[in-house]
């Protein structure tokens, strides 16, 4: 017994030359000699017997070829960064599926696990820990696991601290006889952070205020011992710890021992006036005369200066004083002290000045 198989009412195997009908054949299974096309295939059967005669062909059994993979799944973007700790990956639904493949790798490495047979369009990864970086992609499969191509990979770092502040000015406690003061400080939210976004600062046990900046000036800082505070905040709004500057303590300096007295004296005697200070620091020792700043830095003559004690010379001449009333005014950081004196058209001893000829 031989058997003629039809392909699609096409004897088999098709196109032989020695025998355009096909070519009968001993076995009760058949082999294309080539793929046929994706879609519906009718196969026939006839028997042969050893005379020649052939029967009528079988009834059509009928194959759906199918081999064209799913379209590739639109995977989900992810932010660039979350302060989750589970990532949920999403992609969109392909017609005709029998499910997917989705595939994932956590941190540096390319190490991937993939898991197979899913049937929704999402994946959860959970109990991630901060830095971590986590990347997906899928693939679709239809029921005779014919499989897409890898979608495109999606990642996201996960973030759950806020930046570091370090503050570097002023880098050691300092005291100080200015009102106003600047700090600065620098925000580092590492390799895998999302990267600063400002950051909030008090002054001693005042209200937090926002900046984006990493440097601050105040002015009319209280007497004593003023505390900066500084903590910065991240583009997820994650906070980071509190950073505490060196204290800047604001000391007010005493002028004392202003000699001559003020009062009435002599042209000669008015013309060099000395004075002392205790507690200067950085404080700018200015004079006035009449109101009027003495410009010629070489009249203010500084003897010694330490916080401990601290003397100066004012040297005047008839360029800046003339006799009559005038009013020296000594101003370091808020304080001043106001010195009126009467000079008099008159010398007293040998020679004009105290220190100096005239």
């Amino acid at each position: 017994m031989a058997y003629r198989v039809f392909v699609d009412g096409v004897a088999q195997p098709a196109g032989a030359e020695s025998d355009p009908n096909g070519i009968p054949q001993s076995g009760t299974a058949f082999t294309p000699a080539a793929d046929l096309a994706d879609g519906w295939h009718d196969l026939q059967v006839t028997a042969i017997d050893a005379l020649g005669n052939e029967s009528a062909k079988s009834a059509a059994g009928s194959v759906l070829v199918d081999g064209t993979a799913p379209a590739v799944p639109d995977i989900a973007h992810l932010p660039t960064h979350t302060k989750a700790t589970q990532v949920v990956f999403r992609w969109s639904s392909i017609g005709d599926v029998a499910g997917y493949d989705f595939s994932y790798s956590l941190g540096d490495g390319d190490t991937w696990t993939t898991l197979e047979g899913i049937t929704t369009q999402s994946y959860v990864i959970k109990d991630l820990d901060d830095g971590v970086s986590a990347k997906g992609k899928v693939r679709a499969y239809d029921s005779l696991r014919n499989t897409s191509g890898w979608s495109d990979i999606v990642s996201t770092t996960i973030d759950l601290a806020g930046p570091a502040v370090s503050i570097t000015a002023p880098d050691a406690a300092k005291n100080t006889n200015l009102s106003a003061s600047t700090w600065t400080w620098t925000g580092n939210d590492g390799e895998r952070g999302s990267g600063v976004q400002g950051y909030w600062v008090k002054l001693n046990d005042g209200a937090w205020s926002w900046t984006t900046e990493p440097v601050l000036t105040l002015s009319r800082l209280r007497r004593g011992a003023n505390i900066l505070s500084v903590k910065g905040v991240d583009n997820l709004g994650n906070e980071g710890a509190v950073s505490m500057a060196p204290e800047v303590t604001v000391v007010d300096v005493a002028i004392f021992d202003v000699m001559p007295a003020p009062g009435q004296h002599p042209i000669n005697e008015a013309s060099t006036i000395a004075f002392s200070v205790v507690g200067l620091h950085d404080g700018q020792v200015e004079v006035f005369l009449s109101s009027k700043p003495m410009e010629d830095a070489w009249r203010l003559v500084t003897i010694v200066n330490t916080p401990g004690l601290a003397k100066f010379y004012v040297l005047l001449d008839n360029a800046v004083m003339q006799p009559g009333p005038l009013t020296v005014t000594i101003k370091i950081g808020d304080v001043t002290r106001y010195c009126d004196y009467e000079v008099l058209d008159e010398r007293s001893g040998f020679g004009f000045g105290r220190l100096r000829l005239w």
